[in-house]
């Protein structure tokens, strides 16, 4: 959710532009500008948000791994 929600606050905003802008001209075909758009930013964005996918893979992993350490303790301790 934490690595998602940037990506679609986004495309939200882009879509939603596009939605006024249909509106206000009803002639301009947003199909052909809002799809190349809203691919363009999205490709970008995940660009942007995969540089520091690797931190945060780190720390959930260790946080995963440490709550199953002590679940395990917990359940079996070694004393």
């Amino acid at each position: 959710m934490l690595l998602a929600l940037p990506l679609v606050g986004s495309l939200l905003t882009i879509n939603l532009a596009l939605g006024i802008l249909n509106r206000s001209a009803p002639q301009l075909t947003v199909f052909n500008i809002g799809f190349p758009t809203s691919l363009i930013v999205g490709l970008i964005l995940m660009m942007v948000l995969m540089t520091d996918m690797d931190s945060f893979l780190e720390r959930l992993f260790s946080q995963g791994i440490g709550f199953m350490q002590g679940l395990i303790e917990e359940i079996a301790p070694l004393n």
